[in-house]
């Protein structure tokens, strides 16, 4: 497994996401749907980055896995593994929590960034070899 693959991907995941959420883009519209201020989106405490970054890195750890076990070597390939694995699993998970929230615009904001983001990770570490 290519661990600098895997930092990379991670760290290239935190950038996607900052820039996703960005006010101008969709963090206005998702502060809203999470009762926080838009002006306070900058402050976020210490605890909640390193969690953040854990879980990115266990993202990214998972995704070189399935690339490995896969055998995933070439765009094509890593597109449609992103795209099945987020269909079977991010999906369906946001769909039962959908159907309790009735939020829709939410549940687009956050599905786009994982489809784009698992994409993004899949690629990566399906051409880093």
């Amino acid at each position: 497994m290519n661990y600098l693959a895997i930092v990379v991907c991670a760290l290239i995941n935190m950038a996607l996401g900052y820039l996703y959420y960005l006010p101008s883009l969709f963090g206005n519209k998702w502060a809203k749907f999470v009762g926080e201020n838009p002006e306070n989106m900058g402050k976020i405490p210490w605890y909640e980055i390193v969690m953040g970054i854990g879980l990115t890195f266990m993202q990214a750890f998972a995704i070189a896995w399935l690339v490995k076990q896969m055998n995933i070597a070439t765009v094509g390939a890593a597109l449609k593994a992103a795209v099945i694995v987020w269909l079977g699993i991010v999906l369906v998970t946001s769909l039962s929590w959908f159907t309790w929230s009735k939020n829709s615009e939410m549940f687009f904001i956050n599905n786009g960034y994982y489809l784009i983001s698992f994409s993004v990770m899949f690629i990566i570490l399906a051409l880093w070899k």
